[in-house]
């Protein structure tokens, strides 16, 4: 049986959102009056896509196949086989390809964020998944706590 829930951060978090969209704002408006309006709004766009999950939900799924993180247009997800570490912080747990940390974390896996009742649920199905396998499952994103369960 999956495992759904939805994130909303910048409802969570409403000044985040605030000036995130004040300084895409702030440099529309620079843009333009110093540059090309066709800059500017190429430079408006990138600081909203790249800060997408303050202004767009969240959706995880963990399945019998595997994990999946939706927001707007991105998709990222893995497949069980694929998942070689799991590493739990405060905010949620990374499922990485990697057996260690590494300079590519943050860019490599599936970060799920826990939402404010679900924390102990998505471990469980994530445990549930390698069986106990001590090997996988750190203590936090250092990588330390190897062989400590979840």
């Amino acid at each position: 049986m999956a495992l759904e829930w939805t994130i909303d951060l910048g409802a969570q978090e409403p000044r985040k959102r605030a000036v995130v969209g004040a300084v895409a704002i702030g440099v529309g408006a620079l843009g333009v009056l110093v540059v090309t309006p066709w800059l500017a709004l190429t430079g408006f766009a990138l600081i909203i896509l790249s800060n997408s999950e303050v202004f767009l939900k969240q959706y995880y799924k963990i399945t019998e196949n595997g994990v999946e993180r939706k927001c707007g247009l991105s998709t990222t997800a893995m497949e069980w086989e694929q998942i070689k570490s799991v590493r739990e912080d405060s905010d949620g747990v990374k499922l990485s390809p990697f057996e260690s940390s590494r300079r590519s974390d943050p860019f490599r896996g599936v970060y799920l964020r826990f939402s404010q009742n679900n924390r102990e649920a998505v471990l469980a199905k994530i445990h549930e998944h390698f069986h106990g396998d001590p090997s996988i499952l750190g203590g936090g994103l250092d990588g330390g706590g190897a062989g400590q369960a979840l």
